[in-house]
């Protein structure tokens, strides 16, 4: 195998474990080789940073392959230690622990080493023979746990049942967080709503553009993104926006059929709530804090901390330049957005019970309650719309109250609606 030009590479003896170098104006040296061992020492900054590529193969003893490194010491520096070696631990997600996998914990305990593999990302290895798992580790110093700002496996072809494995240091130049502050730029340009008045602000639609390598790169990690969030269902089920599979036809159906159990016995209520400016006013510690709740990994928030952090919009023409930093909202015309406002807006969801029916598509919120009277149905609607309003108030956001819409249905059975009577006044006590 030849590196491509310009790139350095090193290989353990029997040539099995590779390290390559594609930063030109680092110079590696050779700091350790062994038969199934390579490590490279690298100078970054005030920091001594070893990698090492580790390939063990599956029916060697374990012990006189771990022992390869007994003439390595772990304290000379930073050092990530990635590799396929086959042994089996519940600590990287396999079902069961054998012997190998007893004698690498060890061994990771013994020189402090601290595990970046998260098992929810999916496994390392894939084969139509052999099943699959997550015989390849990265290990890291555990003094610089804390360091490792992304880690995942990419969605790419290798060339072997081994799934790439991206691995992302403080020491390095995370595109979102230094390099390419461009990425982060909006440029915005107006247009004229219909039958506006020109002279008023009102009367245009701001709309953002955003750089199209940076929509590329987000669109690799909202991949990764969706399938994390759809294995672990923290979308809730009445969110029909911005998934795959669902849509609008698919809300509305959820709603009339709703309604339609509910009035075989009971009167009930449809009230649409619209959120004042919602994907304006997402806001971003708040956000974060959400993902605390869901426990959404490390690898994930920190992505989308680096997205967020600093973004300005830029207004230009031929006589005028204007930028302004943004410190909350959706990014409009962000690939990730959707997936931040569904998370955003989940907390009002989860009030959905017996009693409440709540059904989003986006920010449009459809809310149906039920009551065998009409004063019960008034007290129960009013009761939802409290809990609503509560939440929306954590999540600092507010209901656009002249565009809230509601109507009222009466029992099929157990209530006959008398000629003239309303099941709502129009100056009933709802809200």
């Amino acid at each position: 195998m030849e590196p491509a030009p310009g790139y350095k590479m090193y290989s353990s003896k029997n040539g099995k474990a590779i390290v390559i170098i594609c930063n030109k104006n680092i110079k590696p040296y050779i700091k350790f080789q062994s038969e199934h061992i390579i490590i490279v020492e690298l100078h970054i900054g005030n920091k001594i940073l070893n990698i090492s590529s580790v390939y063990f193969p599956p029916h060697d003893n374990i012990d006189n392959l771990i022992n390869e490194f007994l003439n390595y010491d772990f304290n000379g520096g930073i050092n990530v230690v990635t590799g396929d070696f086959n042994c089996r631990s519940r600590l990287w997600d396999y079902q069961v622990e054998d012997d190998r996998g007893r004698s690498m914990t060890d061994f990771i305990s013994l020189n402090n080493l601290h595990i970046c593999n998260i098992p929810e990302l999916g496994p390392s290895f894939i084969s139509t023979t052999f099943g699959k798992g997550n015989p390849d580790l990265t290990l890291i110093s555990s003094s610089f746990q804390d360091g490792i700002k992304q880690w995942g496996i990419l969605d790419r072809l290798s060339l072997s049942d081994h799934n790439l494995e991206l691995n992302q240091t403080l020491t390095g130049e995370y595109f979102l967080k230094t390099r390419y502050e461009c990425l982060r730029k909006a440029k915005i340009f107006f247009l004229q709503k219909s039958g506006k008045d020109p002279k008023s602000c009102d009367a245009y639609r701001p709309v953002c553009l955003l750089p199209t390598i940076g929509k590329i790169l987000e669109r690799v990690f909202q991949n990764r993104f969706n399938k994390y969030l759809s294995l672990n269902n923290i979308i809730h089920r009445n969110q029909k926006g911005f998934r795959e599979g669902s849509g609008c036809d698919r809300a509305l159906d959820n709603i009339a059929n709703k309604i339609r159990e509910t009035r075989s016995n009971q009167h009930c209520a449809l009230i649409s709530l619209d959120i004042k400016a919602a994907f304006d006013n997402m806001d971003w510690s708040v956000l974060f804090k959400i993902f605390d709740f869901y426990k959404i990994p490390l690898f994930y928030r920190n992505f989308i901390y680096y997205y967020l952090l600093d973004r300005k919009v830029v207004f230009k023409d031929g006589t005028l330049e204007i930028e302004r930093d943004s410190h909350k909202s959706c990014p409009q015309g962000s690939v990730v957005a959707p997936n931040l406002w569904n998370i955003y807006v989940n907390r009002i969801l989860e009030i959905n019970s017996e009693r409440v029916f709540l059904q989003a598509f986006a920010d449009d919120l459809a809310l149906v309650t039920a009551g065998s009277v009409r004063k019960e149905l008034e007290i129960n609607t009013n009761e939802a719309l409290e809990l609503i309003h509560l939440t929306l108030v954590e999540l600092k956001l507010e209901l656009s109250v002249g565009k809230c819409q509601r109507l009222a249905f009466r029992s099929l059975v157990r209530h006959q609606k008398r000629k003239g009577q309303n099941i709502f006044k129009r100056n009933s006590s709802s809200r």
